[in-house]
């Protein structure tokens, strides 16, 4: 693993490299060099604030907790998003 900066860094993982970043609210976020043009749409303001998230999110047929969400437009553009609650590596009580 490469330091790229305070709050990134480059991890490889199975000879895919992600680029790691810390996100606002203490989650991670890991991108592939086809994601990181598009580091701001992925911001989690940009689509997981609560009240954002809650209006626009289309739960997919047949999971519980699997959704299709638009991110807030960027420089006149939307990405569509498929978010999914990973709780791996989460401390559960």
């Amino acid at each position: 693993m490469r330091t790229t900066s305070q709050h990134t860094s480059l991890v490889n993982v199975l000879g895919v490299v992600y680029l790691h970043r810390k996100t606002e609210d203490g989650g991670d976020l890991y991108l592939t060099r086809f994601a990181e043009p598009h580091q701001e749409h992925l911001e989690i303001q940009n689509w997981y604030e609560e009240s954002w998230f809650a209006k626009h999110r289309v739960r997919l047929l047949g999971t519980s907790s699997v959704y299709r969400v638009p991110t807030r437009q960027i420089h006149g553009t939307s990405l569509d998003l498929v978010v999914k609650h990973n709780r791996v590596g989460e401390d559960v009580r």
